[in-house]
């Protein structure tokens, strides 16, 4: 059965790292809302939308396309994004149970000092996109992070991420 494996964790937590790894080890497909945002400004010059919410919801629209794809024709997909609250991804989850595919949750552990101190280093050495301050604040102020109930895979920053992988997920 496919499987939807969806990130969660604040901006500069290691998604985009594990959630490659994730990608690379199973073969799969990752579909990532910042590199989508990107993708989609450099093709349309701006992204449709009269301010954030609907851009967002635009790019989140583009992203959940790419998934269905992949889960309509039972293949598992990994979403790197945020999902910072439990009604975000109650609806991510959602899409893989009306596609009658799995959903696994994969929240990324680290601090908001650690996030911080990667985030000004990306000012300095600009390896990923920038998040904007006004975003980058809300997010870290926002994000509400995942219960016990929602059955989250743990990643923490200081774990190991080919044993953490080949530990929880399947192969």
């Amino acid at each position: 059965m496919a499987v939807l494996y969806i990130m969660s964790g604040l901006p500069f937590s290691g998604k985009t790292t594990l959630s490659k790894k994730i990608s690379e080890s199973l073969g799969i497909k990752r579909v990532s809302f910042d590199e989508t945002w990107v993708r989609v400004e450099k093709e349309l010059g701006t992204i449709p939308g009269i301010d954030n919410q609907q851009q967002s919801d635009f790019i989140i629209s583009n992203c959940e396309n790419e998934i269905k794809e992949e889960l309509k024709n039972g293949r598992s997909v990994i979403y790197d994004t945020l999902a910072g609250s439990p009604f975000i991804r109650k609806n991510i989850k959602q899409i893989a149970q009306n596609l009658n595919s799995e959903s696994q949750l994969i929240y990324v552990n680290v601090s908001k000092e650690t996030v911080l101190k990667r985030r000004e280093q990306n000012l300095i050495d600009k390896q990923r996109y920038q998040v904007e301050d006004k975003n980058f604040y809300k997010a870290l102020d926002d994000y509400e992070v995942p219960k016990s109930e929602e059955n989250p895979l743990i990643y923490n920053c200081e774990d190991d991420l080919e044993s953490w992988i080949s530990k929880n997920i399947k192969v």
